[in-house]
């Protein structure tokens, strides 16, 4: 499990190279059991970019990073702005509030 924590942070710091210091960035583990990471970043440097762009940046990044087996491990980041991210949870709070009556 040691390599998997080691892995996790070494993930999340290229991940906050990627969008600043500034940005949130979350690291969970997809499935404990497989060693695979889902990654989420809301960073303000994402404003203007597209998904496409936003992706590159992230996979520039690890590809210079980390090794093919490495790679392996990062089932999926996300690239929100914090629009995005608040509209998001909006989004979340509506689809889980109960039904109105009309």
């Amino acid at each position: 499990m040691i390599l998997s924590t080691n892995f996790e942070h070494r993930l999340r710091d290229r991940l906050h190279i990627v969008a600043g210091r500034e940005a949130r960035v979350d690291v969970v583990p997809a499935d404990p059991a497989s060693y695979k990471y889902f990654g989420l970043i809301v960073s303000p440097a994402f404003v203007g970019l597209n998904e496409g762009q936003r992706q590159f940046l992230v996979w520039d990044q690890l590809l210079k990073t980390f090794s093919e087996e490495e790679l392996r491990r990062v089932e999926f980041v996300s690239t929100r702005t914090p629009a995005e991210a608040n509209n998001s949870a909006d989004v979340a709070e509506v689809s889980t509030a109960p039904p109105t009556s009309r």
